[in-house]
C-alpha cells in the first residue's frame, strides 16, 4: 500500500511539472509570434502547438493488489507517455524550430549579400 500510495503522489507532481512546462511553452510561442513575421507556414506551425494538451498521468482504477502489478502498469504507462510525448508534443516543436532556423539562415544570408 506504501508504494500505491508513493507512486500515485509522483504522478502527481508530474502533472504538476507537466503545467509548469506547458506554460513556459506557450510564453515562448507567444514571443515568436511576437518576433517573427507572421506567414501561413508559421501560424500553421504555432497552431499545431497550441493544439496539445496537457498530458494527465492516470492512476490505476483498480490499485494493483501487489508490487509486481504496480511496477508492471508504471512500466506500461512510462512506455504510452514517452510515445505520447515524441508523437504528440516534440515533432511539432522540432517542426517550428526548423522553421525558425531556417528562417534565421536566410535573414542572415540576406544581411551579408545586402
Amino acid at each position: 500500500m506504501e508504494q500505491q500510495i508513493y507512486w500515485m503522489q509522483r504522478g502527481n507532481e508530474l502533472n504538476d511539472r507537466l503545467y509548469l512546462e506547458e506554460k513556459r511553452l506557450f510564453e515562448i510561442i507567444g514571443l515568436i509570434s511576437l518576433l517573427f513575421p507572421r506567414t501561413e507556414d508559421l501560424t500553421t506551425l504555432i497552431n499545431r502547438i497550441y493544439e496539445i494538451r496537457t498530458l494527465t498521468l492516470m492512476s490505476p482504477c483498480e490499485l494493483p493488489n501487489n508490487l509486481v502489478e504496480l511496477e508492471s502498469w508504471k512500466d506500461d504507462k512510462l512506455r504510452e507517455l514517452s510515445e505520447k510525448v515524441r508523437e504528440e508534443y516534440l515533432q511539432p516543436i522540432e517542426d517550428l524550430l526548423n522553421y525558425l532556423n531556417k528562417y534565421i539562415e536566410k535573414e542572415s544570408r540576406m544581411e551579408k549579400e545586402g
